[in-house]
């Protein structure tokens, strides 16, 4: 029942991005917009964990304030992901026409000089896309991952990562690889602003909240 419900989900994916596909890019992100206000609206998933922790950050701010931060924040997950079943065509089309860079001097002296570097980015913005805008650039890019519980869409995202040319590390065998990858000159990529946990992670003080971040982008520079 599990197998049929993963291979359900994934040829609901792919049929998304095949109509995606042939839609102007304006269209695909309107209808990401319209993703994340039922998400936000309708589903409300997470929405009670979303709104007090942005109440967290902006006490200045009134209730409305913080409903429109957060239902913005559902939009722009809703428009990434739309975005990112449509990296086939963006790529076609050329990823630099979607994405300006500005202060990349310090990656152009480490390509030149061939050394490697640890990125640190966060789930916000277009991650997918900017990982694929990197490497269009030729930045040499690795990023660590999750492997998805769905094996059928699991293989799917790491297709279309690897079409734009980003190489992929595993979590599990991610200490050894990063450090082999960054002294060949090659830059991992890491998203760390996921809960870490109390196991492994390592707490710091976030907006006045103790926060279990991952310790390992620390740990790769240190050790390189």
């Amino acid at each position: 029942m599990k197998k049929l419900k993963h291979i359900i989900e994934f040829a609901a994916v792919v049929i998304a991005g095949l109509f995606l596909r042939i839609l102007p890019y304006g269209l695909v992100l309107c209808l990401g917009r319209l993703i994340g206000d039922f998400a936000f609206y309708i589903l409300k998933i997470r929405r009670k964990i979303v709104l007090r922790n942005i109440s967290f950050v902006f006490p200045e701010k009134n209730e409305s304030e913080i409903k429109a931060i957060a239902r913005d924040s559902y939009r722009n997950i809703g428009m990434s992901f739309m975005e990112f079943l449509s990296l086939p065509r963006i790529k076609k089309i050329g990823v630099l026409r979607f994405v300006d860079f500005e202060g990349t001097k310090p990656l152009d002296n480490l390509v030149a000089e061939k050394k490697g570097a640890v990125l640190i980015g966060a789930h916000f913005g277009s991650w997918e896309l900017l990982g694929a805008a990197l490497c269009a650039k030729g930045y040499p890019l690795d990023a660590l991952f999750y492997r998805q519980h769905n094996e059928y869409f699991n293989n799917l995202v790491e297709s279309y990562r690897k079409m734009v040319g980003l190489g992929l590390i595993p979590l599990k065998s991610a200490l050894r690889t990063c450090l082999k990858s960054i002294k060949r000159g090659r830059f991992i990529a890491l998203l760390a602003d996921q809960d870490a946990g109390r196991r492994d992670g390592v707490f710091v003080k976030f907006f006045n909240r103790y926060a279990a971040t991952n310790k390992g982008p620390a740990v790769f520079a240190l050790s390189t």
